[in-house]
């Protein structure tokens, strides 16, 4: 059964753009805002350049309305999350299962 969609979560797309000097700079764009449902399933400690920071894994639920793939990223407000997984567990039901880690995708 799905629970509450509660969470305004915006699905974010890499795009190369022109930066002021002529070159080129990777910045993340908007692609679409839909409601979706979170909850955390875990954490888990990861290696950073200053030590060990801790990471939580979250299953997040939407429904299928846009192509959503390891390459983008989801924005809830401030927090940014990194798609490890996106699956359509009965695509009949019109909703996906995305499992995301709270961080910058690497």
């Amino acid at each position: 059964m799905i629970g509450p969609m509660r969470h305004r979560v915006t699905i974010e797309s890499k795009e190369s753009v022109a930066d002021e000097g002529g070159g080129v700079i990777e910045t993340w764009m908007p692609v679409a805002t839909f409601w979706a449902e979170i909850d955390a399933l875990g954490g888990e400690e990861v290696s950073s350049g200053e030590g060990r920071e801790p990471r939580t894994r979250y299953e997040i639920t939407m429904r299928i309305e846009a192509e959503v793939t390891p390459a983008h990223r989801l924005r809830l407000g401030e927090r940014i999350f990194a798609i490890l997984a996106v699956r359509e567990d009965v695509p009949q039901s019109g909703y996906q299962r995305i499992t995301a880690m709270q961080g910058e995708p690497s």
